[in-house]
C-alpha cells in the first residue's frame, strides 16, 4: 500500500483567492476540459505557480438556471483538480460532518437545486 501522503508534502490549508484573466461568460461558454487546461496554465504562471504545487480549485461562477449548468467542472489531474460550486448545498461544513453528508439519502429537489448526482437523485451522490 502506498502512503496517501509523501513525507515531503507540504499541506496549507489556507483558501487563496485567484483572479482568473478569463470573463464569466468566458468560463460559462467553455468545457470543463477546457477550464480545467485554460485555469490551470494561468495558475502555473502566476505568482502562486510552482512545479512543486497541487491545487483543488473551486469556480464561484457556477451558474445553474433549472435545466442547463455551466461554469461546472469535476475534473482533474496532474497539478489541478477543478470543481464547479453549483452543488455546495450537500458538501460538509466540517470534518466531522463528512460521513453523514457522504450517506445523505434524502432526494434532490431539482426544482430548487442543482443535481449532480449523475441519476442517483440523492444528496449524497452529489459529492461522490
Amino acid at each position: 500500500m502506498l502512503p496517501l501522503v509523501s513525507e515531503d508534502f507540504e499541506y496549507t490549508h489556507n483558501c487563496l483567492v485567484f483572479h482568473s484573466s478569463l470573463t464569466v461568460q468566458d468560463i460559462h461558454s467553455l468545457s470543463q476540459e477546457r477550464l480545467w487546461e485554460t485555469l490551470g496554465r494561468e495558475l502555473m504562471v502566476s505568482p502562486f505557480g510552482s512545479p512543486n504545487k497541487k491545487f483543488v480549485a473551486f469556480l464561484s461562477c457556477t451558474h445553474w438556471n433549472g435545466s442547463r449548468v455551466v461554469g461546472h467542472a469535476a475534473i482533474g489531474g496532474g497539478g489541478l483538480a477543478l470543481f464547479g460550486t453549483g452543488c455546495l448545498h450537500t458538501w460538509p461544513s466540517e470534518v466531522n460532518e463528512i460521513v453523514r453528508c457522504f450517506l445523505n439519502s434524502r432526494r434532490v429537489d431539482t426544482n430548487l437545486v442543482m443535481d449532480d448526482s449523475c441519476n442517483r437523485c440523492h444528496r449524497g451522490n452529489c459529492e461522490t
